[in-house]
């Protein structure tokens, strides 16, 4: 499905949950009023890196968030502790 348009599969899971993602909460990203990405997610240029790295994922608007109570993160912990057995009791490794 996503060679009919032009991406590779490595590309169509990003792009789609990024759209996923961002188009269902929108208030909860930087976009300007055209719904367009303001920021980006990326690196400066390090000793790893000439260039840095463009990683393309848009930031939080995290005024936004802090107006709401931060739902968005409950809301993504309550669904994430749904699919995962995590235990409170010891949240880190034995090291």
């Amino acid at each position: 499905m996503s060679e009919e348009f032009g991406l590779s599969e490595m590309c169509h899971f990003t792009v789609c949950m990024t759209v996923a993602i961002v188009g269902t909460t929108r208030e909860n990203f930087s976009l300007d009023e055209n719904l367009a990405v303001q920021f980006v997610g990326s690196c400066p240029p390090d000793i790893f890196s000439d260039d840095g790295q463009y990683w393309g994922m848009p930031t939080y608007n995290w005024a936004a968030m802090k107006q709401s109570g931060y739902s968005y993160w409950f809301q993504r912990l309550d669904f994430n502790f749904m699919l995962f057995d995590v235990d409170a009791a010891r949240p880190l490794p034995r090291v």
